[in-house]
């Protein structure tokens, strides 16, 4: 390893809720994937307080240099999915969620309750978007 190599690095915090962000959902597990190749490996599995929120944790992410050229091949950013369970809910998971090295990422989770009696619910998907930056 270079010892004068610089890393650089985001934070992400997931506030989960339920009725259109007006219930905080305590208790959640929160699931974070790092996609840093072809397959994104779990980095941190947290629950969520009172609030609906869990602890802030840091994701490595690439120099912010790379966002100063246009031409550049590679994200500035890094990319994470976030997959929420809750008991009485729809299982979730947020896919290409960026994250910018220096910046601190609120993702908002909303979990849709799922109906009594139900059989073992389909995992709901909600894709980002490459920003625009």
């Amino acid at each position: 390893m270079d010892e004068n190599q610089i890393f650089y690095f985001g934070r992400l915090s997931v506030h989960v809720t339920a009725a259109d962000e007006a219930i905080p959902i305590e208790g959640a597990t929160v699931a974070v994937r790092l996609f840093d190749g072809d397959s994104g490996r779990i980095i941190a599995v947290l629950l969520t307080d009172e609030s609906g929120t869990t602890e802030e944790i840091i994701i490595p992410a690439p120099s912010p240099e790379l966002s100063q050229s246009p031409f550049n091949d590679v994200m500035p950013y890094a990319v994470v999915s976030i997959e929420v369970l809750a008991d009485g809910y729809y299982p979730t998971a947020n896919t290409g969620v960026p994250v910018f090295p220096g910046v601190t990422t609120q993702q908002n989770v909303n979990l849709i309750a799922c109906p009594e009696n139900a059989a073992s619910p389909d995992v709901i998907v909600t894709e980002s978007g490459a920003p625009n930056i």
